[in-house]
């Protein structure tokens, strides 16, 4: 049997082999070589997309024929490679969360009822790695011929894509534009940068180093930036925040492919879609609270993931005309999203008054899971309908940022609701969609001319929120906001084009342009309702902006009949757009006023935090200021023996961690060093408040009963001396200042601080990075010093 050459390519080089691959032998390059941190961030990049496309893809594969089951996969099959794509992500998304709920529902009660940790040490300890191999080997099959069938190939991307206006060119412009806009902001913000809600970073990054170290799943909702760190450091070996720091070069890229797609789905214009695409992004960049992109965490992926799922539901909306669903579909999926909605809030967000037990907690998650999986399952198999069945994997965002998934589903509802206005073709239709513009224009006049002022209820806020890191914004404050965070060019052009397409939307093929004037307008209501939560949804504008700014300066060039004045007018707009939207993004990156750099978080605090993870015991306590708390103490993988809050101030803030802190306050403040000595073996005996290490603590305890058993270290930088001098000054018990910024100088070797903590009778210097940064263990006994110990895995 002659071995033939181009079967074989034909078989093995597709799409799918080729991506599964590229983490095979990257991620083992990344593991072998000495290849630089950042460098592997960037490599690492891919497998975002590629893990959960396969992942989705093969289960959905196989379960299709495992249940004789094929009307629903052929009629995925036969929609563009992009839609699949879109699809197939959320699914792998769903499917890997979902059963990462499960197993820890079942590990946790294992472990607190039973003391069995096999799920934990076995399991979901490698979960990531059990999923590729499920991939792999499910992979290795089809090409051996067991239930082979034909799979996308290069080829047939490059054709398929091509057909949505995009070609090589255009995407090579998607990458630079990207890099240039997200290095450009990153100019003053050097590696490790963990933004303004350092919080979160440091939290995602301590919750994904416990899944792999000890099987260990906190309570939340919020897994996704968990995984992305997970699959980052199992399949390329890198280190804490390197992905962090990366992967807003995909995402910036991600969101200009993406309003791309949704303005070509509706124009089928490349020059509307190219500067709808770079207008959109821009607007992107300096609306956000981060500015372009630069940090990850999960309400940025609904940004995102926006402009791609609108485009889905753009390509796939015919289905909803097909004779097998009837009339039906659109109740059903009314019917779907309220019933699921109901449970949501209902499971989510349950009075503080319950007192529930851990597993407890994560009963009510699976529960919500189980009750999503019914429905896809219902979708795919019983009505066999891919837009229903993509609207209810939607619900799996909810883990992206619980409290901000309403506003994402929301915008999606909402756009679904006037393309069904639009697609029935009534009279009524377009009158009601001016209506609501009217509405929102009038809305926002009486407030802005102060007929009506309207009070910041904060029901919203206080409900879904619980007030977490919301000030009451008025209708002034997110006004100013607005104006001085987006750009004046953009917005011009904007209203610009919603004036023209309302004078003229009565023609059918400016309707789904009305759509989008629709979709803006009803955002700007929402923004200026009197809830202070609902300043979050500025971020989703982008798409719809952009693809405004797009149809008016193609619209606006028009005019201009001489080629020469036409390409000097286009070159104008772009050199005005450019420099208005760059001039925002430096305005909001660079430094604070006295620095040359971007003085948040120090390199030589990142390398101290990953010295502490590897030299002393999980269970120390790090007494050191506020900022350096929350920060070093997730990163370094100890202990959180105080709530995380946002404030600059302690005013929400429980009381008995109130008390922890002046104690710290009264120890760095100590006459002498045994008086800091006895408040330090207080302050370890005091326990815990915090929900997340509570229930960490406990689990380790069951395991380890020595584990509860805290020691503790100092840890002195600069800014620990600033914020302790800065409490002298405050006669405020509620307040212990955070320091954001301090000078990166060297500590003064005579400084107070460091003579109460060297005397070695009661303390032991561990680590002194240059004199940046003083670590001191504190003795178990005095006179007995503290031992280093190797904790790496």
């Amino acid at each position: 049997m002659s071995f033939n050459i181009n079967k074989f390519k034909e078989r093995a080089l597709t799409l799918d082999s080729i991506a599964l691959l590229y983490i095979l032998i990257v991620g083992g390059l990344c593991h072998i070589l000495p290849i630089p941190e950042i460098v592997k961030g960037f490599l690492a990049l891919p497998a975002l997309l590629i893990f959960y496309y396969l992942f989705g893809k093969c289960v959905l594969d196989g379960t299709s024929k495992t249940l004789n089951n094929y009307i629903f996969w052929l009629k995925l099959k036969k929609s563009d490679l992009i839609s699949q794509f879109i699809f197939f992500w959320l699914f792998g998304y769903f499917i890997v969360t979902f059963l990462l709920y499960l197993l820890n529902t079942i590990s946790t009660l294992l472990v607190y009822e039973f003391k069995i940790f096999f799920i934990q040490d076995n399991i979901l300890k490698y979960i990531f790695l059990y999923f590729f191999l499920f991939i792999l080997f499910y992979k290795i099959l089809k090409h051996l011929g067991y239930g082979y069938s034909n799979e996308n190939r290069y080829d047939d991307l490059l054709k398929n894509i091509s057909n949505e206006g995009i070609n090589s060119k255009t995407l090579l412009f998607f990458i630079l534009f990207s890099m240039t806009m997200v290095s450009f902001s990153k100019m003053f913000i050097p590696f490790p940068y963990i933004g303004e809600l350092y919080i979160s970073v440091a939290e995602d990054e301590c919750s994904s180093s416990r899944l792999l170290n000890d099987g260990y799943l906190a309570l939340g909702t919020r897994y996704v930036i968990l995984q992305f760190n997970s699959i980052g450091h199992v399949f390329f070996g890198i280190e804490i925040l390197t992905l962090n720091w990366v992967v807003p070069y995909l995402l910036f890229f991600i969101l200009m492919f993406g309003i791309y797609m949704l303005s070509y789905s509706i124009s089928k214009n490349k020059f509307i879609s190219l500067f709808g695409s770079v207008s959109g992004s821009l607007f992107a960049a300096t609306i956000i609270d981060i500015p372009g992109v630069a940090l990850v965490k999960g309400n940025m992926l609904y940004v995102v993931l926006l402009p791609l799922i609108l485009f889905f539901i753009n390509r796939n909306f015919c289905f909803t005309k097909t004779d097998t669903l009837k009339k039906d579909l659109h109740s059903l999926i009314i019917i779907g999203c309220v019933f699921v909605l109901i449970s949501f809030f209902s499971l989510i967000y349950v009075p503080p008054i319950f007192e529930l037990s851990t597993y407890q907690i994560l009963l009510k998650y699976l529960f919500l899971l189980t009750l999503i999986l019914i429905l896809v399952l219902f979708g795919t198999f019983y009505k066999k309908e891919v837009m229903f069945t993509f609207l209810i994997i939607l619900f799996i965002c909810f883990t992206f940022h619980s409290q901000e998934f309403i506003l994402f589903f929301g915008i999606i509802f909402l756009y679904l609701f006037g393309l069904i206005i639009i697609k029935s073709n009534s009279p009524y239709g377009h009158y009601f969609i001016i209506f609501m513009i009217f509405l929102s224009l009038l809305f926002f006049s009486v407030q802005y001319f102060s007929i009506i002022n309207f009070t910041d209820a904060q029901y919203f806020t206080k409900e879904i929120y619980s007030n977490m890191g919301m000030d009451s914004y008025n209708f002034t404050y997110k006004l100013n906001r607005i104006e001085e965070k987006s750009n004046s060019i953009i917005w011009l052009f904007a209203i610009i084009a919603s004036i023209f397409i309302l004078i003229y939307g009565q023609k059918k093929y400016m309707q789904k342009n009305i759509l989008i004037i629709f979709m803006s307008y009803s955002i700007v209501l929402v923004y200026f309702l009197p809830e202070s939560a609902t300043i979050r949804i500025e971020k989703f504008m982008c798409p719809f902006i952009g693809f405004l700014v797009g149809w008016g300066i193609f619209h606006i060039s028009k005019f201009f009949n001489q080629k020469y004045i036409y390409f000097f007018a286009i070159f104008f707009i772009i050199c005005m757009l450019f420099a208005t939207s760059f001039s925002l993004v430096y305005e909001f990156a660079k430094p604070p006023m006295g620095y040359t750099y971007y003085p948040k978080f120090a390199y030589y605090e990142y390398e101290s935090c990953s010295w502490m993870r590897t030299n002393i015991p999980e269970n120390t306590i790090l007494v050191t200021d506020r900022f350096s708390y929350f920060t070093m103490a997730p990163l370094s993988q100890k202990i959180y023996f105080m709530n995380l809050d946002m404030n600059k101030d302690m005013g929400t803030t429980q009381k008995y961690d109130i008390n922890k802190w002046m104690m710290i306050n009264e120890i760095f403040h100590a006459e002498n060093s045994e008086y800091a000595y006895n408040n330090l073996k207080k302050l370890e005996k005091m326990h815990i408040v915090d929900d997340i290490s509570k229930a960490y603590v406990t689990m380790k305890t069951i395991k380890d009963p020595q584990f509860e058993h805290f020691s503790s270290v100092i840890v002195i930088t600069g800014r620990t001396i600033k914020a302790f001098d800065n409490t002298k000054k405050t006669k405020n018990q509620y307040i212990l200042p955070i320091e954001w910024y301090y000078s990166l100088n060297k500590i003064n070797p005579e400084s107070r601080y460091l003579k109460i903590f060297n005397d070695q009778k009661y303390f032991t210097l561990l680590y002194n990075n240059s004199d940046y940064i003083y670590i001191f263990g504190v003795n178990s006994e005095p006179g007995i010093p503290v031992k280093i110990q190797n904790n790496s895995r």
